[in-house]
């Protein structure tokens, strides 16, 4: 066929003249399939061989992804044992080692099935051979009382059939989580290096019984809160509150309402200005006389509710200020119990779980 195998553990790039040998042997085995297969049309074989030609450039370059690429879709026109022979060394060289020894397998299965007359099994014996010493492999060992396992390998879940027997993967890292009814996650990183041979356990801890009622902490969390709001200092504190809201209330209250008298004597004021007038002279027209009053009393309340802003504000203050202190000042006793009620929460397979902390 005039392929050039590789050497074990070395990557290398099959000839220019194995690339033409393999094209030939793909245009032989269009006459020698079987005829129940769907034969592919004369352009689609040119299509295909097309695509070959691209995919040996790619290769020649060291483009291994492109090459994946064409003869993927050579393959989809024809399938033949070269090219899935040159699709597994691609892949190997994309570090895909699973995948690749799948592709050289497929490519042996063709032969063996006499859908192909390539003659490349010289290569793909020493191959196999070479891929299999290379391909890592874990071994998931989970407890036998675990009923139903789900593995997931690389966020895939697999098959729980695959659990204590060698599972092949790729070089590099791996994440592993295990999962049993009644039993914590179990979550693993394993590192495989090429030919490793790797075997880990799972220790899939029990879930904590969780109390079958909940009545003994809603009665303990009622009793200490009672007490924390019969106490003198959380009345203190709620009336120091309260003092600070309400003085907040009638400052901005108020103080809206002084900006609305001040419009309107504003509105007054430009209109007895546009007679050209003052108001004592303009109150001896009944029109000007009552602009003359509305501007007075806007006047006045303007300034009424500024008074009253500033005095709810200064309330305001006061009350915040005594209710810092008495938080910072009076610390509650044991038997009074703490003020604030902060919530904390805790998630397992069972469910999650609400607790306050005092």
């Amino acid at each position: 066929m005039g392929l050039v195998p590789s050497q074990p553990r070395k990557r290398h790039v099959p000839t220019r003249a194995g690339f033409v040998g393999t094209a030939a042997a793909f245009l032989a085995f269009s006459s020698a399939a079987p005829a129940f297969a769907a034969q592919p049309t004369k352009p689609e074989i040119a299509v295909a061989r097309r695509y070959f030609e691209l995919a040996t450039q790619a290769e020649s370059e060291r483009r291994w992804r492109d090459a994946v690429a064409m003869l993927e879709k050579a393959i989809s026109i024809k399938e033949t044992a070269g090219l899935r022979y040159h699709l597994g060394f691609a892949k190997e060289n994309l570090g895909l080692l699973v995948e690749a020894l799948l592709e050289y397998q497929r490519a042996s299965g063709l032969i063996h099935s006499g859908m192909t007359t390539e003659d490349i099994e010289r290569f793909l014996g020493p191959k196999l051979e070479e891929m299999q010493k290379r391909v890592p492999t874990l071994t998931v060992q989970v407890p036998p009382d675990i009923v139903n396992p789900t593995l997931a390998i690389d966020g895939t879940v697999v098959k729980r059939e695959l659990a204590g027997t060698p599972i092949p993967l790729n070089p590099g890292t791996h994440s592993l989580v295990i999962f049993g009814p009644g039993r914590r996650p179990f979550h693993a990183q394993v590192s495989l290096g090429e030919g490793a041979t790797v075997t880990q356990v799972a220790e899939l801890v029990p879930e904590p019984i969780m109390p079958s009622t909940a009545t003994a902490p809603i009665a303990s969390i009622e009793r200490t809160a009672a007490g924390a709001w019969n106490a003198p200092r959380t009345w203190t504190l709620v009336s120091e509150a309260a003092l600070t809201a309400v003085g907040l209330g009638i400052g901005l209250g108020y103080t809206l309402a002084s900006h609305a008298a001040g419009n309107r004597a504003a509105d007054a004021q430009s209109r007895v200005d546009g007679s050209g007038t003052t108001c004592p002279e303009a109150l001896s027209g009944p029109a000007l006389g009552s602009d003359c009053d509305l501007l007075d009393a806007a006047s006045t309340d303007r300034y009424r509710y500024q008074n009253i802003a500033v005095a709810g504000f200064i309330g305001a203050a006061v009350g915040a200020a005594a209710l810092g202190a008495t938080w910072l000042l009076w610390k509650p006793s044991p038997k009074e119990g703490a003020t604030a009620l902060i919530p904390s929460a805790a998630v397992s397979a069972r469910g999650a779980t609400f607790t306050w902390k005092y």
